[in-house]
């Protein structure tokens, strides 16, 4: 996990904005906030310049390189994304889209390419055409096609409009008497909730008591604002009509700091599901410490 994503997780983690009346915006990346720490380096570089993101083409072996924001963020196809270039220096752009199952690569898209054009353009996810087993994904910007090839950034932003009933669950963890902790010592606060290891434990989970129906036309996402010397992941316990444990089933694994998801419909479900109950694990050895915001289960 990348030196900012503590700070920057922290300053999203209750960045739901009012887009519309009845209407929210829940936000994944944003570089007008993210600033230049966010972003990795391969070819060219980035610095941050007033309210602007300089990228210099920064390639011994030629006129092209590129930067991208480092953390995989989770694909949902009805999020949106807000890409806005103020000028272009020198050369064109290209920006990609990674995509990811689980935590492998296997496509990229080209979502603009070699392109000069500036301003603001807004996409919808739903029209990109990205794999239908993409379950998160990653962003790289090129500049390509001169010597030191260049643009001025304005907004790169990834987010979700959660409009009116859009989900069906919003836990923010401010009363935890439903949630049993095994192995684990959890206290809920304003922040969210608190992980850290029972002594002598090297990982430890937090199970919920309520029962949710196995929609597979839902998603499941979390907010870890915080993740020391660990990892979390959300398993859920699959059960029948009657109620009767089947299996546990991973949708989420050993991830950090930052937004995650699972779309149900992708997760290795048995016929005979019909609802389930989550289960969040903490591993990492005795300093293991997390810190939950937010669980969302989206229609």
């Amino acid at each position: 996990m990348n030196k900012w994503m503590k700070t920057y997780g922290m300053m999203m983690a209750g960045m739901l904005m009012a887009c519309s009346a009845g209407a929210e915006e829940l936000v994944f990346f944003q570089s007008s906030v993210a600033g230049a720490d966010a972003w990795s380096w391969g070819g060219a570089k980035a610095k941050q310049e007033a309210d602007l993101l300089t990228v210099v083409e920064n390639n011994p072996n030629g006129g092209y390189g590129d930067v991208y924001p480092s953390d995989v963020l989770p694909y949902i196809p009805g999020a949106r994304l807000e890409f806005n270039v103020s000028s272009v220096v020198a050369g064109n752009y290209t920006l990609q889209i990674l995509c990811f199952r689980g935590s492998v690569y296997f496509k990229t898209i080209d979502v603009i390419k070699d392109s000069k054009k500036v301003g603001a353009q807004v996409l919808k996810m739903s029209d990109l055409t990205l794999p239908p087993e993409t379950q998160s994904i990653m962003f790289k910007l090129w500049v390509a096609n001169s010597e030191g090839a260049s643009l001025k950034l304005k907004e790169l932003k990834y987010s979700m409009p959660l409009a009116a009933g859009s989900l069906s669950i919003d836990e923010r963890f401010k009363n935890i008497d439903a949630w049993k902790a095994t192995d684990l010592e959890a206290v809920a606060n304003d922040a969210g909730i608190s992980l850290a290891m029972s002594p002598d434990k090297t990982f430890g989970c937090l199970a919920w008591e309520k029962t949710i129906p196995a929609d597979k036309q839902s998603f499941i996402l979390i907010h870890i604002a915080e993740a020391k010397s660990s990892v979390i992941s959300v398993q859920l316990e699959t059960l029948d009509g009657e109620g009767q444990f089947i299996m546990p089933v991973d949708a989420i694994k050993d991830v950090g700091a930052g937004w995650h998801g699972a779309a149900l419909s992708m997760l290795e479900l048995s016929a005979e599901t019909t609802q389930y109950q989550i289960k969040l694990w903490m591993a990492g050895g005795t300093a293991a410490k997390g810190r939950i915001d937010r669980l969302l289960i989206l229609k």
